[in-house]
């Protein structure tokens, strides 16, 4: 009879108590979530970085003295960049264009933004200056290239395509 008095009590409590909760912040979860922050954290000292080049108040290894030779006798040439010292957008750009010259956004627009007609474009009938139309050119002309280059040349059309 006490036995029955203690599996009554026990089954009272389990139906009227209120269950225990699962938690729903687990270790490994709040694991996750301090990684998560961690990255942030990561990619915005890396954003900070890249902007301070590009502006001249970061740290960098001399990406201006690259481009201030490469620009200062107006010739464009790529033949003394070391590409492995290039980490990141910014030490590219501030390697190709004189960032350090860039006050406003639209001298970075001028310096960044190709103007006039690429060497291919006269017989193509494309150009800089009219991106829309210019679009529209070659891309009524790709697939014709495409089956032409396909079909006489499949090792360039794989190569073109790795580079995608």
């Amino acid at each position: 009879m006490e036995h029955e008095k203690k599996e009554d009590v026990k089954g009272y409590l389990k139906e009227h108590l209120p269950k225990k909760q699962e938690r729903i912040i687990t270790r490994p979860i709040l694991g996750l979530m301090v990684l998560g922050v961690l990255i942030i954290l990561f990619n915005q000292f890396q954003i900070n970085s890249i902007s301070g080049t590009i502006t001249g108040a970061g740290t960098g290894f001399g990406s201006f003295s690259i481009a201030k030779s490469l620009f200062s006798g107006g010739d464009k040439s790529l033949k003394d960049i070391n590409v492995d010292e290039l980490k990141s957008t910014g030490h590219t750009l501030a390697a190709v264009f004189p960032v350090k010259d860039i006050k406003t956004s639209e001298d970075a627009m001028k310096m960044l933004l190709p103007t006039g007609t690429p060497a291919y474009g006269k017989e193509l009938g494309v150009s800089f200056d009219d991106p829309v139309g210019s679009l529209s050119t070659l891309s009524n002309m790709y697939r014709g290239l495409k089956a032409e280059v396909l079909q006489k040349n499949p090792e360039a059309w794989q190569r073109f395509m790795t580079l995608a």
